[in-house]
């Protein structure tokens, strides 16, 4: 295959605190570009790229997951949906992803790498290799973060204890037809996807 296919795939709406997401920018200038609700609360959406390359099958972003409780679903008003039922409108079985990459492991992007197994949580890309840039991995393990309760632990206990499977995004900046570098004005250790050429996919 020389060239990749992607697909955009919506994988659940959420909302969060409007202060906490705009952060110094204040309400009368940001309420201007998206309507709060009576709780302060924005409407969010996450996305995922399924790219099919000569890589395998990539996904980029995992979303929230379903491993939620009844209290932290009406907190961030989750909407009951998740990478897996995207990819299941494609056709796609999580076991057929081979990599996972992810631009950065706050839960609105990496809590979908695990469900809830009954006793603990379990990863739902049993035959992917997760990537994700080094720095990054380490400020998630320390729990290193300017927005509060963003790295959960739910997420990144399986990845690191199956660490053969957990992969660098430092090792692989060029992947499933895309590039991927630091974003500008953000963390240094989260990444965005760029197009690797012109023309990289169908």
């Amino acid at each position: 295959m020389t060239s990749s296919r992607i697909h955009f795939l919506t994988t659940g709406a959420f909302r969060l605190d409007g202060g906490g997401m705009f952060g110094l920018i204040p309400k009368t200038m940001w309420s201007k570009w998206t309507e709060a609700d009576a709780d302060n609360r924005i409407a969010l959406a996450t996305r995922s790229l399924l790219v099919e390359s000569r890589d395998g099958l990539v996904l980029v972003e995992a979303g929230c997951g379903d491993k939620w409780s009844t209290r932290e679903r009406e907190l961030y008003e989750l909407e009951q949906r998740t990478a897996v039922d995207a990819l299941a409108e494609h056709g796609i079985d999580p076991r057929d992803i081979g990599h996972v990459v992810l631009t950065h492991l706050h839960f609105d992007h990496a809590a979908g790498l695990t469900r809830d197994g009954g006793a603990g949580a379990v990863s739902v890309f049993t035959n992917a290799r997760i990537h994700v840039q080094r720095q990054e991995w380490l400020d998630a393990l320390a729990n290193k973060s300017t927005m509060t309760k963003t790295y959960f632990w739910s997420h990144l206990g399986p990845p690191k204890r199956a660490r053969r499977r957990c992969g660098q995004m430092l090792a692989c900046p060029r992947f499933g037809g895309l590039r991927f570098g630091a974003l500008p004005r953000r963390r240094v250790s989260h990444d965005a996807p760029r197009p690797s050429c012109r023309k990289p996919w169908l």
